[in-house]
């Protein structure tokens, strides 16, 4: 009887090493699963500029681009007063000078002011987009990794499993008590003669 509970014993201690050892893998695979707060929101980001790209949801407005800083930089761009420009505005300083003359000279710099606004707002997109499209790569290449991880922790853990399992099945298994009294009687018989002659 004692062997019997020994064994249970044994049986019992075994399911509570693959249970524990379960449970860790399992909280070990969840956690290699889950992304950090930073790469959730640089997907997120790069996610969001890509969509604008590719129409997705609505048509594409420059005022809905995602980070918000490309209409700001538009309108910085469009204040710029004229540097670099000095000669231009000498004709109108005069007392003299015609309003026809401002008028169209005004009209220029805005014109100018514009396509240097655009020509920034337009750089800011397209630099954003690349980048979104050249981190959104980098990202597939974290995610196939991390699956790649986790697909060779639920192998390892499954081969633990089996390990353990087979090493359960293939541990020596003590003998009955009845079967260790049936050997013990007929181990006695054969050492002692007298016995052995009344059989």
């Amino acid at each position: 009887m004692g062997s019997n509970n020994s064994g249970r014993q044994t049986e019992s201690d075994l399911q509570r090493q693959a249970m524990n050892s379960q449970t860790t893998a399992n909280t070990a695979i969840t956690k290699a699963d889950t992304a950090d707060p930073f790469e959730a929101r640089r997907r997120a980001y790069v996610t969001k500029i890509l969509d604008w790209d590719e129409n997705v949801g609505a048509p594409k407005d420059i005022r809905d681009f995602p980070d918000g800083s490309a209409m700001s930089l538009y309108t910085d761009a469009k204040r710029v007063t004229d540097a670099g420009r000095v000669g231009k505005g000498y004709g109108s300083l005069a007392d003299g000078a015609s309003s026809d003359y401002v008028a169209q000279l005004d009209k220029e710099n805005e014109l100018t002011r514009g396509l240097e606004a655009s020509g920034r707002l337009e750089e800011h997109v397209s630099n954003a987009i690349t980048g979104a499209q050249a981190e959104a790569g980098n990202w597939a290449g974290v995610g196939n990794a991390r699956s790649m991880n986790i697909a060779q922790m639920r192998n390892s853990n499954a081969n633990s499993d089996q390990d353990r399992y087979l090493a359960y099945l293939t541990r020596p298994k003590q003998p009955s008590f009845l079967r260790q009294l049936a050997l013990g009687v007929a181990g006695g018989v054969a050492g002692n003669p007298a016995l052995s002659k009344m059989i």
